[in-house]
């Protein structure tokens, strides 16, 4: 059997384990309300950046395609004007007494008609398309990644 003083000394060990796990509890829970708050603050500042991120991506992005638009147009209105028409390509009038070159077609004739040189200017503006697009994609991406430092 247990004598009052073994009792009253296991009594004493189990109040000092129940206290010291009580404290070490309260620690902890101090500690992980701290580190809650760290992260809820980390989290709202994230979330803020990445806001702002966004919003100059789309931005970006948005004055980039208004940019490219604009310069496809362009484009397209200079090559097409560059493109021959064929129909405006004449004979010369017959005069009595020339020789024969001269009553050919004229030289605009002949360029009109060369699919050399309209499949040149076809080929010419598509290159300029493509590089302007290349342009504007290269020119979004230094944006983008700046926008992400």
């Amino acid at each position: 059997m247990l004598t009052p003083s073994q009792i009253i000394l296991i009594v004493t060990a189990g109040i000092i384990f129940l206290f010291g796990a009580f404290i070490g509890f309260k620690i902890g829970d101090a500690r992980l309300h701290a580190f809650e708050a760290v992260i809820k603050i980390q989290t709202q500042a994230q979330e803020a950046r990445t806001k702002k991120v966004e919003a100059e991506s789309t931005k970006q992005t948005q004055e980039i395609n208004d940019a490219y638009q604009a310069g496809i147009t362009s484009l397209n209105q200079y090559y097409t004007k560059r493109l021959r028409d064929a129909t405006i390509a004449q004979r010369l009038p017959a005069i009595p007494n020339t020789t024969i070159s001269f009553n050919g077609p004229t030289s605009h004739a002949f360029l009109a008609n060369d699919p050399k040189i309209a499949d040149y200017d076809i080929l010419a503006g598509q290159c300029a398309a493509t590089t302007l697009q290349l342009e504007d994609l290269q020119k979004w991406v230094r944006e983008q990644a700046a926008t992400l430092k």
